[in-house]
């Protein structure tokens, strides 16, 4: 951010997507000696974008693989398929192939299968001006750097199904609690048994909101720099990119005052620190998005307590008007990859003024778009806006391509640059949010907390913290996580209707509270009471009741239950009564509406047998008695 003059303070510079990464110099290639044939290949996802670089006399380009999977890979989707459910999304045309991910046995089974059938690739087609520079673990394929020559050879490879760009994303840059009505839910369900996973640049945990102490720590409990390919996920104390800290303490920050920052959306939540972006700069490869949702995704239970369900990501660029899953086979494969494994992905639409469009990844199909709302009046802010904004801009010398556009806030206003699209999903607050900072003197302010954190980059972790407290009333109340596409409906179908005045659309903006209640209402419960002269043990599946005595438990609608009545030592199960249940066996019942069942034990006569022969002696007499 910066000032664009004394009187319009708050400056979100527009984000356009570029050329990835640095380029070795070389004496290059003019355009006039690419083959034609690379231009019309159809294995060259957008071409174009593959060979700007060269014709602009450049040494080499970075880009994404994806290989022809083998034949174990699609016995393993039948598996799959087997096993569980798959969700609706995996049944369009062009969806990439499904696994259950959420099995571990499987994850584990097919990055092995990934990991062996890429090796061999990277083995053959290493060198003569191909550099491989990062591998993936739940798809088949990988990023490299490569000359004309080597895309050659690459397009002309049996095994090689596509080639795309590896794209550069850059980061799309008070509390908004009580605009999304928060307050309440986030006490009695503060994300506290799942962690979300801050896929930026890094976060700095030693803010006392952030942990307070080394990596990892109580709230961050983990991460990785996939971005570096290392170990350390924090940002640089002095010249680190403070994006990420931003984020963190917005979703999940722990709870207390200072100023006005009172904690995260879920303050009881943990996190991930995954770096995705590049040393201390604040951008990032898709290749490097890409291998951040697959660690979330590797990572998901290395706590079982605490297991990854939510992906924050404010990184992003372009511009599309529609849901863009042919636009990246490897990124929308990724995205796809997370649902399988039943974790929610929110992204940040963008921030340039785009009034038909949204920013990628944000605009595939399995990902939660958010775009952003103010929450209060901040008076008169100008931001810079594309050229191809509807919002009313003038031209401005501080602005590059040369537009800014003024706003007069109000609570609920969509600011001018937020990008918004038919297709969007939700709104979410974004100025003024007061999150947390690099601590010391490096970060976007002097003080550990930075008061103007904006942009839709705000508005993702936002949506993220209130997931995590929706999916903390699902654990408490079901005992079970909710499914990525019950976690969009709640958020989109409770939230408050908020019109964009640019464009004339009206969107969800998240509403919490009625998020929280519309679920639990939507719950029932199941209460068990035991009868009879015995004594016995009532079990559930899935699991919340477990006792001996009176007990219940709440469930969403239509959840299959299972109940097992497991008598004690010398007594018998009798049977059940209500909602239809009878018998001895288990009671299965679907729960659509609150349920009373009761469970009947009863104790054995005693003594259990009768001896054929009485007398004054043992055994032993009485046989001798018998035989007289």
């Amino acid at each position: 951010m910066q000032a664009l003059c004394s009187f319009f303070p708050i400056l979100i510079t527009t984000v356009l997507l570029v050329s990835a990464g640095m380029v070795h110099a070389g004496a290059g290639m003019p355009d006039g000696v690419i083959p034609d044939g690379l231009r019309s290949n159809p294995r060259l996802l957008h071409a174009q974008e593959i060979l700007a670089d060269f014709a602009e006399g450049k040494f080499d380009t970075g880009v994404i693989v994806t290989l022809r999977p083998p034949a174990p890979a699609s016995d393993l989707t039948v598996h799959s398929r087997r096993s569980v459910r798959a969700p609706a999304e995996f049944s369009r045309p062009g969806a990439p192939p499904f696994y259950n991910l959420q099995d571990r046995s499987i994850r584990e089974e097919l990055r092995v299968i990934v990991g062996e059938t890429v090796s061999r690739a990277v083995n053959r087609l290493d060198g003569d001006g191909l550099r491989t520079t990062r591998r993936f673990s739940y798809q088949f394929g990988f990023a490299a750097r490569i000359t004309p020559a080597a895309l050659q050879r690459l397009a002309a490879d049996p095994e090689v199904l596509f080639i795309e760009k590896d794209r550069i994303l850059f980061p799309h840059l008070a509390q908004g609690i009580p605009l999304i009505q928060a307050t309440v839910p986030r006490v009695e369900y503060d994300g506290s048994g799942l962690s979300i996973a801050i896929c930026d640049t890094g976060i700095d945990t030693s803010h006392p909101r952030l942990g307070g102490g080394g990596f990892p720590n109580f709230k961050v409990i983990g991460g990785y720099d996939v971005g570096d390919d290392d170990a350390d996920p924090l940002p640089d104390s002095v010249n680190g990119e403070a994006h990420g800290t931003a984020c963190a303490g917005i979703a999940a920050g722990d709870a207390g005052t200072y100023g006005d920052y009172i904690g995260g959306v879920a303050p009881g939540a943990r996190l991930y620190a995954v770096k995705i972006s590049t040393g201390d700069t604040g951008f990032a490869t898709s290749a490097a998005m890409i291998a951040g949702w697959e660690w979330a995704v590797t990572h998901m239970d290395d706590d079982p307590a605490h297991p990854v369900k939510i992906i924050s990501t404010s990184f992003g660029g372009g511009k599309f008007s529609e849901t863009c899953d042919e636009y990246s086979s490897a990124m929308t494969h990724a995205a796809f990859n997370a649902l399988a494994a039943g974790i929610t992905i929110f992204a940040s639409s963008g921030n340039d003024g785009y009034c038909d469009a949204i920013a990628w990844p944000a605009c595939i199909s399995t990902v939660n778009s958010v775009g952003a709302v103010y929450d209060g009046s901040l008076g008169t802010l100008g931001f810079c806006v594309d050229a191809l904004s509807c919002a009313p801009k003038v031209e401005h010398d501080d602005c590059s391509p040369d537009y800014a556009a003024w706003d007069e806030t109000a609570a609920d206003m969509v600011p001018s640059y937020s990008n918004s699209a038919p297709f969007l999903t939700l709104l979410a607050p974004s100025h003024d949010a007061f999150t947390t900072d690099i601590v010391g003197g490096g970060g976007y302010s002097v003080d550990d907390y930075d008061p103007s954190f904006g942009g839709t980059s705000a508005a993702a972790p936002y949506a993220a913290g209130a997931a995590a407290v929706l999916q903390s009333a699902s654990m408490a109340a079901t005992g079970i996580f909710l499914s990525p596409d019950q976690v969009r409906q709640y958020l989109v179908n409770t939230g408050d209707s908020v019109t964009d005045s640019k464009v004339s659309l009206t969107k969800p903006r998240i509403n919490l509270d009625n998020a929280v209640t519309a679920f639990l209402s939507e719950t029932h419960t199941l209460t068990v009471t035991r009868t009879g002269t015995g004594s016995g043990t009532v079990f559930s599946d899935p699991g919340g009741i477990d006792c001996g005595a009176d007990c219940s438990e709440r469930y969403a609608a239509g959840t299959m239950v299972t109940l097992t009545a497991v008598p004690d030592s010398g007594d018998r199960f009798k049977g059940w009564a209500g909602n239809g249940c009878m018998g001895t066996g288990p009671c299965v019942l679907s729960m659509d509406m609150d349920g009373n069942i009761t469970a009947e034990f009863t104790s054995f006569p005693w003594p259990l047998f009768q001896p054929a022969f009485t007398g004054r002696g043992g055994v032993g007499d009485e046989t001798s008695s018998a035989n007289e």
